[in-house]
């Protein structure tokens, strides 16, 4: 495949890369690569299908990643890249793409939380660069925050709750990545679609994995008290509720620190939750019990 240095070049690269000179000399043959975790993608001219499915040929080991999530075509030297109607949205150097968008060299593309790197590659050059490797760790946040949620068809594969708690500390990871930075709006909008799945699964009576449950209830407590919002309190007590189980210890030591601050929640839902504890408490351990009994005098507590 020739790639043709002629198209407009103005485009924004990603913080950090410098376009590489456009004189008569770098206007040879070249190849555009994709590099995803060490493995290079060589783009030809046709068309490729990125994305889940081992069907793909490009293949993302990713559960935030549609089975077909992107397409890519290349035609006389021209790369383009297309989202194939993905869950999470497709991302070049931070901004998501609505439209079909040419790649050059030196863009990054992001799709899930995997990061792929494209390098223009001379044909017939018996030796390349050293490219550097990306790891998740290494992606900064997008400019326009995604939301992300486990693809549709998740549930029709069979995902078993370890590959589901991964993907959620994966995003967690991003979360947190922001939530330092002072990015909290971006935090929100990154987990808010896999809160709101969660919720809904409860509100089903499917079950929810208790270590996410309690991860997600940190961050909401967090959000509650950035933002000044009773809604990610509510949150808490509706999801334990409908799991009718009671908050840990640190969730009960954020909610009555929240209220503290004046940051009140639904005295309506506490209710509703501390009737449900009732009903449960009896065939709950020991050590459960307690923290019903906490729950029961948090008027007290404030």
């Amino acid at each position: 495949m020739t790639y043709t240095c002629g198209v407009d070049d103005s485009r924004p690269t990603w913080p950090g890369v410098t376009r590489r000179s456009s004189s008569s000399s770098l206007r040879a043959k070249r190849s555009l690569s994709l590099f995803l975790e060490g493995e290079e993608f060589v783009l030809d001219d046709g068309e490729y299908l990125l994305g889940r499915s081992p069907s793909c040929d490009i293949v993302v080991d990713d559960m935030l990643v549609s089975r077909v999530h992107a397409r890519i075509s290349v035609t006389e030297g021209m790369v383009v890249l297309r989202d194939a109607g993905s869950t999470n949205g497709v991302y070049v150097n931070a901004a998501r793409i609505d439209l079909p968008t040419p790649l050059r060299d030196g863009d990054r593309i992001l799709v899930g939380t995997k990061e792929l790197s494209v390098f223009a590659v001379r044909v017939g050059s018996s030796s390349r660069s050293s490219r550097p490797v990306v790891t998740n760790s290494s992606i900064p946040p997008p400019s326009h925050n995604p939301t992300f949620e486990l693809t549709e068809d998740d549930d029709d594969r069979g995902f078993s709750p370890t590959e589901k708690t991964e993907a959620f500390t994966q995003l967690s990871i991003l979360a947190r990545s922001m939530m330092d930075i002072g990015e909290t709006d971006g935090a929100i909008h990154l987990l808010s679609g896999y809160f709101d799945k969660m919720l809904h699964a409860a509100r089903e009576g499917r079950t929810v994995s208790v270590g996410i449950v309690e991860a997600a209830c940190r961050f909401a407590m967090e959000f509650a008290e950035a933002k000044h919002d009773p809604k990610w309190v509510d949150y808490v007590l509706e999801i334990h509720l409908n799991l009718r189980k009671p908050m840990t210890a640190d969730l009960i030591d954020d909610l009555c620190k929240l209220r503290r601050k004046e940051i009140r929640y639904d005295p309506d839902l506490l209710l509703f939750y501390k009737a449900a504890l009732q009903q449960t408490e009896p065939s709950l351990p020991l050590s459960l019990r307690v923290l019903c009994a906490r729950i029961m005098t948090l008027d007290d507590e404030a």
